[in-house]
């Protein structure tokens, strides 16, 4: 049975540390491999590339996983890991 980090949140939700006790303040980051810690980090810093200041743009998500794409193809990295921080980019609004 494959477990997904939310049925690990669900699982251990009331033995969590405080917020202010992990990483990037967020529950969910101490129970992610090291790949999608690794993957989540390229995504926080690029998710709103595209986005103008000050304006309320819903399409920024889809533009700002275009450019991360281009600027990801110039490092030697998996074709899996670019295609997920694409996925975590482009729906970073879908929650």
């Amino acid at each position: 049975m494959k477990i997904n980090i939310f049925t690990k949140y669900n699982t251990i939700n009331k033995f969590r540390p405080p917020l202010s006790k992990t990483k990037f303040n967020g529950i969910f980051f101490l129970y992610l491999s090291e790949l999608d810690k690794t993957c989540l980090k390229f995504a926080i810093i690029m998710h709103d590339i595209a986005k103008s200041e000050g304006v309320i743009d819903d399409a920024h998500p889809e533009m700002s996983a275009l450019f991360a794409r281009n600027i990801l193809e110039k490092y030697q990295l998996p074709i899996e890991i670019k295609d997920r921080i694409f996925e975590l980019i482009k729906y970073h609004h879908w929650l």
